[in-house]
């Protein structure tokens, strides 16, 4: 059983302390265990959810950490594992809700060969599943579609930085690219390196739960950003990402223009839908594929 934890909270104006409080009442109750949780404020600039942030390090072993530079996803994370005085490393997305007694000790229990975990996410147990919301529609068919057993199948393929269990070690040799500064995929494309490094990844049973969903536009805007990310690096994911794959295909054969312009002239409608109180998931799709293909068609031109 490992005896050495560090749990990275990287945060960015969310208010973090149910959280923390959970994650030091389990650790506090396994005997042995040295650890700290370490909070990094990723340029939040509310000065409230600071100063309650701040409360966690009335808590043994906490630290708080105020960065006044957004310096993105990647990059923190970076600096909160070179911070770690632990050689075991859970990041946890601030944002999340521990929903089983025994979160931290299951990753404790792992065999140390294991040395890159992903515990997965759940809908059960955290903020109200309201399903006129498109992001709990979408979260729950991940769940369902993405077990741990079916992740296992392509183990790499499936990873994010919500809840994971990382050696130190693994992070000094594979760190997150800082390239990725805008929203989206910096976690797929560190899978695809600890693949290509032949690290291995478990994934088991263990998740958190979603402590807040964002709105539908609000999701939606971040959903446009992570396309504008996937375009920006389409190179080195064109392998794990059927998006770019299915863009270069009609690029090929010479369609994507006609495709867009069948999809442009639905988009007002699929707009509408995915930002309305009954959203749906195959609108969804379509109005990710038409906003992809008018990045590539719009930098494309721009490149030439």
């Amino acid at each position: 059983m490992k005896t050495q934890l560090s749990v990275l909270i990287p945060t960015y104006n969310y208010v973090c302390l149910p959280l923390v409080r959970e994650l030091h009442k389990q650790a506090m109750a396994i005997e042995g265990l040295q650890f700290e949780i370490v909070v990094a404020e990723d340029g939040s600039d509310e000065a409230e959810t600071i100063e309650r942030n701040a409360e966690i390090m009335a808590l043994s072993h906490c630290r708080h950490i105020v960065n006044t530079e957004n310096v993105g996803r990647a990059v923190i994370r970076n600096r909160l594992a070179a911070q770690a005085n632990m050689p075991w490393l859970l990041f946890v997305d601030s944002d999340m809700r521990v929903v089983k007694p025994n979160f931290v000790e299951r990753y404790l229990q792992l065999p140390n060969e294991c040395t890159v975990v992903y515990g997965g996410n759940t809908t059960y147990g955290g903020a109200w599943t309201d399903e006129r919301l498109l992001r709990v529609r979408y979260e729950q068919a991940a769940e369902r579609q993405f077990t741990a057993q079916q992740r296992a199948k392509q183990p790499h393929h499936h990873i994010t930085t919500s809840n994971l269990l990382v050696h130190k070690a693994v992070m000094q040799t594979v760190p997150f690219d800082n390239r990725f500064i805008t929203y989206g995929y910096e976690d797929v494309f560190w899978g695809m390196s600890l693949a290509q490094k032949g690290i291995q990844v478990a994934h088991i049973d263990n998740p958190v739960g979603f402590n807040y969903y964002d709105n539908n536009v609000a999701f939606v805007a971040k959903t446009i950003e992570a396309l504008y990310t996937l375009y920006a690096f389409s190179t080195e994911l064109a392998d794990i990402s059927p998006i770019i794959r299915l863009e270069r295909r009609l690029h090929h054969w010479h369609l994507d223009g006609l495709v867009c312009k069948m999809l442009n002239r639905m988009m007002p409608m699929l707009h509408c839908n995915i930002v309305g109180v009954k959203p749906s998931l195959v609108a969804f799709k379509l109005f990710k594929l038409c906003t992809y293909l008018r990045i590539a068609q719009t930098k494309g031109q721009n490149n030439t």
